[in-house]
């Protein structure tokens, strides 16, 4: 399948998927993504779709330190900030 969205929406999903985002905290953040086309970034990432793949275990271990909501947030917003500005400063 090919995918038709922008190259840096592309490599921010990838790296999101890489880095254990999950499918709805992606889906939200970058619009162009549609629900099929996620799997195949997924594949593309590498990351096969079964539930024993390594991301998985980080997010497990991420939970248990992060114990509230509001830490979960600001984890994840820090990490939106981050991608982002990795992005920017690849061109």
């Amino acid at each position: 399948m090919k995918l038709t969205i922008a190259p840096e929406d592309y490599q921010l999903a990838i790296d999101m998927i890489k880095l254990g985002f999950r499918k709805n905290v992606i889906l939200s953040e970058i619009p162009a993504i549609s629900p099929r086309m996620y799997g195949c970034l997924r594949n593309d990432s590498g990351i096969d779709n079964e539930d024993n793949d390594f991301t998985l275990g980080r997010l497990r271990k991420i939970s248990t330190i992060l114990a509230n909501q509001h830490d979960k947030r600001s984890a994840t917003d820090f990490l939106h900030v981050y991608l982002m500005n990795c992005t920017r400063s690849r061109k």
